[in-house]
């Protein structure tokens, strides 16, 4: 039984070490994330499904709490849709 134990423990190891890499490599692909807390603009009203061009400007992010105000642009890179 303690064999039997410990090759589940390793199993369930593996398969959460798997999902956590998986994880990773999806918010890389499809999650955009800010450097910052502010408040986004997007420049064009997107359809589901519409298609953006890789380093086409989408939106603007500005600073919510910040004396000195800023804007970035948020560059679409190899983002999918």
């Amino acid at each position: 039984m303690l064999a039997e134990d410990r090759a589940l423990k390793q199993r369930i190891s593996d398969v959460a070490r798997r999902f956590h890499g998986e994880y990773a490599v999806w918010l890389r692909t499809y999650v955009m994330k800010s450097p910052f807390a502010g408040k986004i603009t997007f420049f064009k009203f997107r359809k589901e499904n519409q298609f953006a061009v890789s380093g086409e400007n989408v939106s603007l992010l500005s600073h919510l709490f910040s004396n000195a105000w800023q804007e970035r642009p948020f560059l679409l890179a190899a983002r999918g849709k």
